[in-house]
Order: structure tokens, then C-alpha cells, then sequence
């Protein structure tokens, strides 16, 4: 078991079990992003303001019980990204701000205040879902565009997601989603024998529904993390790269700390080899760098597809 452990996050490995963190040096294929690098990348743009390569917009939220978190791109035919807005719910006052100190959290809310956690965390998705899918975002050059396809994170309340996706007036865009990781005992997505009725892309299934169920997408957070990186360290105007909203770095300090929130090693199982993605041992927030991802996958399954010689 400890060797299993070791070989799938040889950093979690000594930090978590032998008490023993290693340095932080990147080494022997490692990658981790440095928050000033992802700050700087931006596109000039006002935010919500489309650019005009783009031609699909998707999203994505993360659900916890305080704050949920969002993030929603623009995306263009080459899978470029431009993010046009994110943060958390309800929104906050300040810029910069950790987890478990919202101010307001979803409990802090007057007229939810009489309702369990659940019936809170409902009530905020739903506003999220509302605002998000109903907001009418300005491309550059002319026209109007909504979002495509959004994804809700469904692993920390997953009948409560279920439930506010089925009731939601924008269900037909709205999919429940849950990262499911490579490990020694567990085989990726893209592995998985297809069921009927299913669809299939990038490291990512789309579930056939049956016996009455909510759609949802399971992806390998991993493949998609690396991808995401890529975008994010893309040389500056490569049509494949990710970038913030406005012309100051210092205005995206928030996301570009929670985009450094993560690092990948180097791992090797069934003789496939790929990076391990895992929270520094400091363990900051990551909520918002989770948040990219999942719009990066919501992109895929909208039918958004990238060449080998064109990917991040």
C-alpha cells in the first residue's frame, strides 16, 4: 500500500504520510506555475467583452459549502481561451481573499439564513446557474453571444448538484461533472470501455442518462490540468494560449495564487506514463485553477477539438 501511494504522488507521499516535504524544486519533468507568469497574460479586453476569433463560450463551478467558485472563457476554433469573468458566490468585496473566510459566505445571506446546508448551497447554485447561462456576453466586431455548456462540479454534494441541474430552466446546457484520477488500481477515463448510449472525447465520457438520470461528464483531471498548464505557459500571442481579461496583472493576483496551488510529477502505471497533479503541502486554494480546467473540458465536449502539433 505505501509503495502504491508513493508511486502515484511521490510529493504527497512524504509530505502527508512520512512527515518529511520535499523542497520545491522543480526537477526530472515536474511542472508547477508560477502566479506573477499567469498573471501577465492578458488579452486588453474589457471583462465579459468577447474577442472576436471566438466562438463559443462554456463555464464552470465548483461547489463548496461557504463559497462556490466559477469561471467562465471564450474559446476560439484553435481552443485559444479568453477568460472573461470568475470568482466567487456570492461575490466578494475584495480582491483577495481565502476559502474559509468569505465575506459573505453562502450562510451569511439573509434570506437563506433559515435554511439547512443543503437548501443553502441550492439556492446559491441556482442564482450562480442563473446568472451565468442568462448573461449576454458583447463580442468584439458585432454580435452577442451566451454561454454553450457549463459544468458543475458534483464531488463534494453530488444529490444536491443533481437535483439543482434537473430543476435549473437551463438544464439543457447545464451538466453535472466529476474529476475521476489515474492511479495503480484505477484506470483513466479514456480507458474505460464505452457504454451505449455514451459519448467520448479528450480524457472525458459523457454518461448515456440511463434509468432517468442527469447527463454528466467524468473526465481525468490530470490530462486536463496539463492541458491547462500548457495554455497557460504558451508563448505570449500563441493562438493557443489562455489569457485573463484587462491590461493590469495586478488585478488577477486571486486566480494567479490558485493557479501555483498545484504540481505535477512524473508517473509511470501500466506502462503509461503522465503527470500527477497534486496540492503543494501548504495546501492553499485551488478552487479557481479547478475552475479553468473544467471550462477547458466543457470546451471539449461542446465538440472543440485541438491538433497534436496546435496543443498547449
Amino acid at each position: 500500500t505505501a509503495m502504491n501511494l508513493y508511486y502515484s504522488n511521490p510529493r504527497g507521499f512524504w509530505a502527508e504520510y512520512q512527515n518529511e516535504p520535499k523542497g520545491a524544486e522543480l526537477s526530472g519533468g515536474a511542472k508547477r506555475l508560477l502566479p506573477d507568469a499567469v498573471a501577465s497574460r492578458l488579452s486588453n479586453l474589457q471583462r465579459f467583452a468577447v474577442h472576436r476569433d471566438a466562438t463559443r463560450i462554456t463555464a464552470f463551478i465548483d461547489v463548496g459549502q461557504h463559497l462556490l467558485w466559477f469561471a467562465v472563457v471564450a474559446w476560439t476554433e484553435r481552443f485559444g481561451g479568453y477568460v472573461l469573468d470568475y470568482g466567487a458566490w456570492p461575490r466578494q468585496s475584495r480582491s483577495v481573499f481565502v476559502a474559509n473566510d468569505p465575506r459573505p459566505g453562502i450562510g451569511d445571506i439573509e434570506q437563506w439564513r433559515n435554511l439547512g446546508d443543503k437548501e443553502r448551497v441550492f439556492a446559491a447554485l441556482t442564482e450562480c446557474i442563473n446568472e451565468i447561462c442568462g448573461r449576454l456576453y458583447r463580442r468584439i466586431g458585432g454580435g452577442e453571444m451566451r454561454v454553450e455548456r457549463l459544468l458543475v462540479d458534483s464531488g463534494w454534494d453530488t444529490q444536491t448538484v443533481y437535483q439543482c441541474v434537473q430543476r435549473s430552466p437551463f438544464s439543457s446546457i447545464v451538466y453535472p461533472s466529476k474529476g475521476i484520477g489515474r492511479s495503480s488500481t484505477a484506470r483513466g477515463v479514456s480507458e474505460w470501455k464505452p457504454r451505449p448510449g455514451e459519448r467520448k472525447g479528450y480524457h472525458w465520457r459523457l454518461t448515456s442518462g440511463e434509468y432517468g438520470r442527469t447527463r454528466a461528464v467524468q473526465y481525468d483531471p490530470d490530462a486536463w490540468k496539463t492541458f491547462a498548464y500548457g495554455a497557460l505557459t504558451s508563448p505570449a500571442g500563441s493562438a493557443v494560449g489562455l489569457y485573463f481579461f484587462g491590461a493590469a496583472s495586478s488585478a488577477h493576483e486571486l486566480i494567479a495564487a490558485h493557479c501555483a496551488a498545484e504540481r505535477s510529477d512524473p508517473v509511470t502505471v501500466r506502462g503509461a506514463t503522465f503527470d500527477k497533479w497534486t496540492i503543494t503541502p501548504d495546501r492553499p486554494d485551488n478552487h479557481l485553477w479547478d475552475c479553468l480546467v473544467g471550462a477547458a473540458v466543457a470546451a471539449s465536449v461542446t465538440g472543440l477539438e485541438f491538433t497534436a502539433s496546435e496543443t498547449p
